[in-house]
């Protein structure tokens, strides 16, 4: 027997109830990224808006943040380097716009716990990233660095 829904139902699991970026009264603001696109949404919103605290608190997967510790580094380090490369975030954010959902793209595992996200062929042949690793931290994605990942 085929398993059917009611026409038309569409049930995505990425669905977030409520808004990606909810700002509460107090003005605290919580990302949520079920999916790699809205971790893409929220990684361009903190840099292009200038959002350094956000990104490192919300947004940077605690590997990364620990990485930068043992090395003496402020995590807010990573902003800054994505702040000063931000058009090449850009260009590759363009190259796939519906991230995961983009046609030819693929979640590769990296090993661990991360996930890859890339573009390949002649979309990726000008980019200074190709693609980027994410972490599943407490049901959110959260990034762990930029990659060029050529084949």
């Amino acid at each position: 027997m085929e398993i059917s829904g009611p026409p038309g139902l569409r049930i995505d699991p990425t669905a977030v109830a409520g808004k990606l970026r909810q700002t509460e009264e107090d003005g605290r603001v919580t990302l949520r990224a079920r999916a790699p696109r809205h971790l893409m949404k929220h990684v361009y919103d903190t840099i292009f808006n200038d959002e350094p605290r956000l990104f490192v608190d919300q947004v940077l997967c605690d590997l990364t943040k620990e990485e930068y510790g043992q090395r003496g580094l402020d995590p807010s380090g990573a902003f800054d380097i994505l702040r000063q490369h931000r058009e090449d975030i850009h260009k590759l954010f363009n190259a796939m716009p519906q991230g995961e959902l983009t046609p030819g793209l693929f979640l590769e595992p990296v090993g661990g716990n991360v996930k890859r996200l890339c573009v390949y062929g002649p979309m990726a042949r000008d980019l200074r990233w190709n693609g980027f690793d994410m972490v599943m931290e407490h049901g959110m994605w959260k990034l762990r660095w930029f990659v060029n990942n050529q084949r």
